[in-house]
C-alpha cells in the first residue's frame, strides 16, 4: 500500500485512489465552513507545523524562523521542555482502511510514561478539534498504536501554550460523523 499526501490540495491518495481526509469529511457533513479558514492563517499553520517538524527532527535553523510563526514554535518548545514529552513521530500520515479515511498525526509522543496523541493548533480552540482527535485515535489503533491519552496543544503567538485533554467520547462522536458522511455518499440522489 502506498499513501501519498498532496499538501497543496490537502488530499490523500492510497495506491493512486483518492481517500477522504478528516477536513473533507467534516466539511461534507456541515461541521466546517470554509469562511473559518482565512488563507493567511491557514498558511501560518502550515509554516508552524513545518518548523515544528524540523525542530522535532533536530534540523531546524532558528535563524530562518521569523514572525509571525516564531512565537508559536517557541510555545511548542516551551511545552516540550515543561511537559517533558518525547516525540516518537512527527507529521505521521495514516490510512484507516477499516473506516475509509486518512489523517495526519501531528505528534505521537511519550508523555507521563504513556503513549499520547498531541494535535497542535495555532488558531482558536474549537470543539470540533475533539472529533479530529477522536478520528486520529481510531486511525492510530488500526495501525498498531494504542494511545492512552489524547490532547490538543494550543500554541499561542506570545510563546505560551495550553494543553487541552480530549475525553473518550471523541472516538464515538467521530464514528457518528463518519456514518453520516457515508449515508450522504450512499443516498445522494
Amino acid at each position: 500500500m502506498t499513501l501519498i499526501f498532496d499538501p497543496l490540495n490537502h488530499r490523500y491518495y492510497v495506491d493512486g485512489l483518492p481517500v477522504p481526509g478528516l477536513h473533507e469529511i467534516l466539511k461534507a457533513v456541515g461541521l466546517i465552513w470554509e469562511d473559518w479558514f482565512l488563507p493567511e492563517k491557514t498558511l501560518r499553520g502550515r509554516y508552524v507545523h513545518k518548523a515544528i517538524d524540523l525542530l522535532n527532527k533536530g534540523v531546524l535553523d532558528w535563524n530562518t524562523v521569523k514572525n509571525p510563526i516564531l512565537g508559536y514554535v517557541r510555545a511548542y518548545q516551551k511545552a516540550q521542555d515543561e511537559l517533558k514529552f518525547q516525540v516518537l513521530s512527527s507529521e505521521l500520515f495514516l490510512y484507516a482502511p477499516k473506516y475509509g479515511f486518512c489523517c495526519t498525526i501531528d505528534w505521537l509522543v511519550e508523555f507521563d510514561g504513556v503513549l499520547c496523541l498531541l494535535e497542535g493548533k495555532s488558531g482558536q480552540f474549537q470543539k470540533i478539534h475533539a472529533l479530529q482527535v477522536g478520528a486520529q485515535k481510531l486511525a492510530l489503533a488500526e495501525n498498531g498504536h494504542h494511545i492512552s491519552k489524547k490532547h490538543v496543544l494550543k500554541l499561542n503567538e506570545n510563546g505560551t501554550y495550553r494543553l487541552e485533554p480530549i475525553d473518550f467520547r471523541a472516538e464515538f462522536d467521530w464514528l457518528t460523523v463518519l456514518s453520516f458522511y457515508n449515508l450522504k455518499l450512499n443516498y445522494r440522489g
